[in-house]
């Protein structure tokens, strides 16, 4: 199945947007990258309103706090597309500044995945985007449901997700997990720190 080559049942709309930038990449990838996302959104059956605020770059910020200021300057964004070094600790700290301290939706996107960018790996990006946006992607057939679909039914999904050890000032995550339509596609989420 190909992201790309399909529409979601239940488009998300998004109205005000940005990229942001933890690492060295140009902008231009930033725009090609926005350009793309507004661009196989549309096609796939999500509204975005407007094309992406200028791109920001956050690679400077060492710490959680740093993290949180830039973020409590977002909160008005539906969601903040953020680009990220493939290893280190900044994907924690965009996680936990944003959903978890400020309440921004982010996307997170590894840097090496910037460097390839093609239709298959944006309309990957958007399945993700859709979903958190509380769009529906896919559902299953009435003939292939289990016997548990038969009857109204709650699928949850629980984890706990630890720091690496040298990785001190950041906490363990727990988040529990549950289904809250008939299709059992669109789930709530609890997280604690």
């Amino acid at each position: 199945w190909r992201a790309d080559r399909n529409r979601f049942l239940v488009g998300a709309t998004i109205n005000k947007w940005t990229i942001a930038s933890g690492t060295r990449y140009p902008s231009r990838d930033a725009d090609k990258l926005a350009d793309m996302i507004f661009r196989m959104a549309s096609s796939n059956g999500m509204q975005i309103t407007s094309k992406a605020t200028p791109s920001t770059h956050i690679g400077g910020r060492q710490g959680l706090r740093d993290f949180i200021d830039y973020f409590k300057g977002k909160q008005d964004y539906d969601l903040i597309i953020v680009v990220v070094p493939n290893s280190g600790p900044q994907y924690s700290f965009v996680k936990q500044a944003a959903e978890l301290n400020v309440g921004c939706l982010t996307q997170c996107i590894k840097e090496r995945t910037i460097g390839r960018l093609n239709p298959q790996t944006v309309g990957n990006i958007l399945l993700k985007i859709n979903s958190k946006m509380n769009g529906t992607n896919h559902r299953l057939s009435p003939n292939s449901r289990p016997l548990i679909m038969k009857r109204p039914c709650m699928i949850m999904g629980a984890d706990v997700t630890h720091p690496s050890p040298d990785a001190r000032d950041i906490p363990s995550v727990a988040a529990v997990t549950a289904s809250h339509d008939p299709n059992a596609f669109q789930y709530n989420i609890c997280w604690r720190l």
